[in-house]
């Protein structure tokens, strides 16, 4: 029997194939943190062209918007959660609020 140095969030181990932990802070407990696919873990960049005045041959280009894509959890092993309530308020109820998700790959 494996000592308590491998187990992992809430006092078990994840099944195979559940590879990203998603903590929601301040919702749910450590037996909510498992999904097999998270996606839109990107940042895009808009930039402005700049042209330097009396010397043409350089162009800045400055940072003007900053785009983030939506993030995007998939099967997710969640019974009897607090987070599968959030969502259902946000859906049913039209009462949102925010939460401060880390997504981490072990």
């Amino acid at each position: 029997m494996a000592g308590s140095d491998s187990v992992s969030a809430g006092g078990y181990y994840p099944p195979v194939g559940f590879h990203f932990k998603v903590e929601f802070v301040g919702i749910g407990n450590d037996n909510d943190v498992r999904f097999q696919s998270v996606s839109g873990l990107n940042v895009e960049y808009d930039v402005e062209s700049y042209k330097e005045g009396g010397e043409n041959r350089f162009e800045h280009k400055l940072p003007v918007r900053t785009k983030y894509a939506d993030l995007s959890l998939k099967r997710g092993m969640l019974l009897d959660s607090a987070i599968i309530d959030w969502c259902k308020d946000a859906f049913e109820n039209r009462k949102f609020s925010t939460a401060q998700v880390n997504v981490i790959y072990p």
